[in-house]
């Protein structure tokens, strides 16, 4: 009850088989020294299904339906990131999860899960092997057929926090990559402001 199916809200007429899927959750934060609750995937999924999106958790049998719009995308090459704007009431049973505050260490384990063929799918431990502040490098044990539609998942830490979210794997091999969430700051930031500085970090260059 954190991690939704992600589905077209354009393509809501088409029976929910033929419908591509992929994965967000909900995460929660203080902006100003308010609580708020957001959504985000990864921006690829965001850009491909289009700014409406439908958020289905299910609760046991019972879907929980939340319609969600795409409001901002990390920039291209830094951060494969979107945030996605919810109603200000959401069903009760809904769970946001929270962010990450401290960066993560060199094989730290994480668990993570999302939807793939309409069913979800534990990716098992995952254990970072790189951090370069925009995308978190992990191994990746999911066979390769149920790994389409796990794009968006969120990686949590030991203490049930989101430190990454799930963007990628490398074909034919054990290796996945994650946007860190810390850019999920600055679309807050850009969200509130109207817009945002991203550092570009390279190496100790911090542009």
């Amino acid at each position: 009850l954190s991690i939704a199916k992600v589905q077209s809200a354009l393509l809501a007429e088409l029976p929910e088989s033929q419908q591509p899927v992929a994965t967000a959750f909900i995460f929660k934060t203080t902006y100003h020294g308010k609580e708020e609750v957001w959504g985000a995937t990864a921006a690829h999924i965001a850009k491909g299904m289009g700014k409406k999106l439908t958020l289905i958790f299910y609760n046991g049998n019972t879907k929980i339906i939340v319609p969600a719009e795409v409001v901002q995308y990390g920039p291209n090459m830094i951060s494969d990131l979107a945030l996605l704007k919810l109603p200000e009431k959401l069903p009760a049973e809904i769970v946001p999860l929270p962010l990450a505050q401290i960066p993560s260490t060199r094989g730290e384990a994480f668990i993570s899960g999302g939807y793939s063929g309409h069913h979800f799918v534990y990716t098992g431990k995952q254990h970072l092997q790189k951090d370069n502040s925009r995308f978190l490098r992990t191994d990746f044990s999911v066979p390769l057929k149920h790994r389409a539609g796990l794009c968006g998942a969120p990686l949590l830490n030991a203490q049930g926090e989101v430190t990454g979210i799930h963007c990628g794997s490398v074909w034919g091999s054990d290796i996945a990559y994650a946007a860190n969430t810390g850019v999920l700051d600055y679309l807050l930031k850009a969200q509130h402001e109207g817009s945002a500085d991203i550092p570009l970090v390279a190496g100790p260059l911090r542009l």
